[in-house]
């Protein structure tokens, strides 16, 4: 299996990597307790959302006027605007779409896009926040057991080439697994365009949702399956 099978799979793009989340990705501490789906909830980590703000703009212009706005010509010309008070930032083009990335909820992540909407119309350019819609919330859970990995690969290929009825029906479901390229397994649906990446230390995170009710919906579907392949306490790591 190569890395570019990997590339564009949101999950994947979505989830940075640093040495301090070694404990997330390899903690091999033992765990007896199984909670119940009831106790399970969701941790947002990231919501991105868009928004049009109602006309063409001068970014090279903004970048002048704004204190710490970045100018990026690397590739399509973009504005990039961070706040002070959270870890959000914003993405704007030319033609008047903004990105915005790093809210942990819904709320903060529409605040967060007037907030910039603002700045931008005090340096003089009238615009309007128009067609906010959130794009992707990224969540994990901690499931508070090891899982085998090689357990629950084989199982999820076996309910999706049998279309078990939890998962839908949709040829283009997948499930990968190459412990050389990344120590977990990549799940996708993609009926709901929502994926999985399932780490051996009982964290996993979901992401291609765009309601948090979404999540805890697929959530509860997956999680008979990562009990069922819950690592014993004698099976060799």
């Amino acid at each position: 299996m190569e890395l570019d099978e990997y590339s564009n799979d949101s999950t994947i793009t979505n989830l940075s990597i640093y040495p301090d989340d070694s404990p997330f990705l390899f903690d091999t501490k033992e765990f007896e307790y199984t909670p119940s789906i009831e106790e399970l909830k969701p941790k947002i980590n990231n919501v991105v959302s868009s928004a049009y703000l109602g006309c063409n703009l001068n970014l090279k212009n903004i970048a002048f006027k704004i204190k710490n706005a970045e100018f990026n010509t690397s590739k399509a010309s973009t504005l990039i605007l961070k706040s002070n008070d959270n870890n959000t930032s914003a993405t704007i083009f030319s033609n008047g779409k903004m990105v915005c990335t790093g809210a942990k909820n819904e709320k903060e992540s529409k605040t967060s896009c007037k907030r910039f909407a603002n700045m931008i119309k005090k340096v003089g350019f009238n615009i309007e926040l128009k067609e906010f819609k959130i794009q992707n919330i990224v969540a994990s859970y901690d499931i508070q057991f090891q899982i085998s990995l090689i357990c629950l690969y084989n199982k999820i290929n076996s309910l999706i080439n049998n279309n078990d009825s939890n998962f839908g029906k949709d040829k283009n479901n997948y499930c990968k697994f190459n412990k050389d390229i990344l120590p977990g397994i990549v799940f996708y649906l993609n009926e709901s365009k929502i994926s999985f990446l399932i780490f051996e230390s009982g964290k996993v995170v979901v992401s291609g949702a765009k309601k948090r009710k979404e999540i805890e919906y697929i959530f509860k579907k997956i999680y008979p399956v990562l009990i069922e392949c819950k690592k014993s306490e004698n099976e060799e790591k």
